[in-house]
């Protein structure tokens, strides 16, 4: 195996938490157990990634600019993709096989750039954002968050509003 992309997680003698009966205490020591108290709350999932260490994980034939150039935990980056230099990379991101993200690049937390997707300089890709296999954006665009961005897409203008865009030129559906 070229690389593990899988989290390291401490033994299980360490879980749950100290003090923590598996569960979430509100101020009245109970245990949360409705969905609803644990959206509100998002304690169920912070005891859930408690001990967990995220890799970073870059294949060997990637290209990584070494200037100024960040990537976030848990964020992979696949074979024959290039990151060019001053790209910043959110957590748990993947920018996947010979996907291009070139200088300047602002790309959100758990952002998943498709096989051969190119965004040119200085474009910025929101939070929770995919853009599709072989999907182009041009210099100078954003995408907000909440956004799918269709195969094939050409992106020329900013994205503002969270959903689906298609075609070329980009138009939400």
């Amino acid at each position: 195996m070229l690389f593990s992309a899988y989290p390291s997680i401490l033994p299980a003698a360490s879980w749950p938490p100290a003090g923590k009966a598996g569960g979430c205490s509100d101020e009245r020591g109970s245990i949360q157990k409705t969905q609803k108290e644990t959206r509100q709350t998002g304690c169920l999932l912070r005891l859930q990634l408690d001990g967990v260490r995220w890799y970073t994980a870059i294949h060997p034939t990637a290209v990584v600019s070494q200037l100024n150039t960040q990537i976030g935990e848990g964020s992979v980056v696949m074979a024959n993709a290039v990151v060019n230099p001053s790209a910043h990379i959110g957590k748990h991101c993947i920018i996947n096989t010979s996907a291009v993200v070139e200088h300047d690049n602002r790309i959100g937390d758990f952002a998943h750039v498709s096989v051969g997707a190119k965004l040119g300089g200085t474009v910025s890709i929101g939070d929770h954002t995919w853009v599709g296999i072989g999907a182009t954006a041009s210099n100078n665009v954003s995408v907000c968050d909440h956004c799918m961005i269709g195969a094939g897409t050409v992106i020329i203008h900013d994205i503002k509003e969270s959903g689906t865009s298609v075609g070329i030129p980009a138009r939400k559906i």
